[in-house]
């Protein structure tokens, strides 16, 4: 082949695919290429996809109410028809059979709200109030002792003493009724009396000491009896 048989159809051949550029360009094979891709699209094998989740997203900031997205109570997933009208919107909710529609007003930011049963709630049973039945007091020369009958066992005891006049004072903690008398006036005895009272977190117990010659410091000997409690104090 000669040079000039070459020329002439490399000259073509660049006349040929200028042509081509200048149709494809003014849109002369759009119609066909789309006819091409709508074939190939039905040949091709579909593709199914599963949805990832039943949540449905919010709606724009500008609406008044939104949807409650998922409301499923068992394993099986229920899917939310969400119909809209204005700027009301309701969920229609599916579950076994039984539909129910929900409305929520002015939230602004909910996906998904699923439902669940709030725990019970566990309320702590208050302790009734004790009862002091009688007061029992034994004196000596150098001791006295308390013997109070109770319903119910003491939380604990405290006592602190007094300098004028001269008194120690106990309380028995917890809540208590006294069905005792109030006031116990002692003949020889190194106590003159002892008042008892019923405050809001205990029983008070009052002794006035008529000794002289008493320690500045009394702390009473504190033992649990099956039925109550005995105070035993020495003078």
């Amino acid at each position: 082949m000669s040079l000039r048989s070459i020329t002439i159809f490399m000259i073509f051949m660049v006349l040929l695919s200028s042509a081509a550029y200048a149709l494809y360009y003014m849109g002369t094979f759009d119609s066909y290429i789309a006819e091409f891709g709508a074939v190939t699209n039905e040949t091709s094998s579909s593709v199914v996809r599963k949805p990832v989740s039943n949540i449905v997203l919010p709606l724009s900031s500008s609406e008044d109410e939104v949807v409650i997205a998922e409301a499923s109570t068992n394993s099986t997933t229920d899917y939310v028809p969400v119909v809209a009208a204005g700027n009301s919107t309701v969920a229609n909710v599916s579950d076994s059979g039984s539909s129910l529609s929900m409305k929520v007003s002015e939230v602004k930011k909910v996906a998904a709200v699923a439902v669940t049963e709030s725990p019970a709630k566990v309320v702590k049973a208050k302790r009734a109030a004790g009862k002091i039945s009688d007061l029992k007091v034994d004196c000596t020369n150098e001791y006295v002792t308390l013997k109070l009958s109770l319903s119910q066992q003491a939380e604990r005891v405290t006592w602190f003493n007094v300098s004028s006049p001269r008194k120690l004072v106990i309380d028995v903690r917890g809540q208590w009724k006294n069905y005792a008398k109030s006031i116990y006036r002692l003949k020889n005895c190194s106590v003159e009396k002892i008042v008892l009272g019923e405050q809001a977190d205990r029983l008070r117990l009052v002794l006035y000491i008529n000794k002289s010659g008493v320690a500045t410091r009394i702390a009473p000997e504190i033992k649990k009896t099956a039925d109550g409690l005995e105070l035993k104090i020495k003078l």
